[in-house]
């Protein structure tokens, strides 16, 4: 069991952080754990202030108050890449995840990219953001027809984008339907319709399309059969 904790002190902590710099973390049992109870907010960022970050994670549990991939602050002057891998495992987040986060103040756009797969399991309390002032990829890494298991209790984002890998060798029908992202109790409160389900996808893979439910208060991705991509993460 691998435990990291109280660190308040910096705030953060980063892989892959600074100019030039490149990082790398691999995950595959046990638990990572980044948080402080007394402050929500303290952050683990994968890439971040001109560096290049990778988290790798086929098992285990990562869990963190916020994930940042490819997050700049007001003070970072340089873009930051970050790269999260998660083909197993669980991913919990006690406040948020945003995927290509840039501070209002830094002026500038850092990128970021969430890889998952069918196998995977992604919990965030509060919200999960793709392309929050930056540019933010969500890619579905799909082998079968069984659903994704990726809950939060909101989504947003203005620059968001999907991209699919077939893997496995995998050819889904004309038609098929997985759902990709679903509110925590798969209901939406009549106050909070348009924060809960805020996510536009800017881009879509060629060959899917995605359709938003409002009675499981789940998104979904559609195959439509003009298009059948495989490929792997981007690194």
């Amino acid at each position: 069991m691998v435990e990291i904790v109280n660190v308040a002190a910096r705030n953060s902590l980063c892989v892959g952080g600074g100019l030039g710099a490149q990082g790398t973390y691999n995950l595959s049992d046990g638990t990572l754990r980044v948080s402080d109870r007394k402050n929500l907010r303290n952050k683990f960022k994968v890439g971040c202030g001109g560096g290049v970050g990778n988290f790798n994670q086929s098992g285990g549990l990562a869990d963190f108050n916020t994930l940042g991939v490819g997050h700049n602050d007001p003070n970072d002057t340089n873009i930051g890449h970050g790269f999260y891998n998660l083909t197993g495992g669980t991913l919990r987040s006690r406040y948020k995840v945003a995927v290509g986060r840039t501070n209002a103040a830094a002026e500038i756009i850092s990128y970021g990219e969430l890889a998952v797969s069918q196998s995977a399991m992604i919990e965030t309390k509060i919200s999960m953001a793709f392309g929050d002032k930056g540019s933010g990829t969500l890619r579905l890494l799909i082998n079968s027809a069984g659903d994704f298991d990726i809950r939060s209790g909101s989504f947003w984002g203005s620059d968001a984008r999907l991209v699919v890998s077939l893997t496995d060798g995998y050819k889904p029908t004309i038609g098929q339907r997985w759902k990709f992202l679903a509110t925590q109790d798969g209901q939406l409160y009549d106050d909070e319709k348009v924060y809960q389900l805020n996510t536009t996808f800017t881009s879509v893979t060629e060959g899917f399309a995605v359709e938003m439910d409002l009675k499981t208060a789940s998104y979904y991705l559609v195959y439509t059969g003009t298009a059948a991509p495989s490929s792997a993460p981007s690194k």
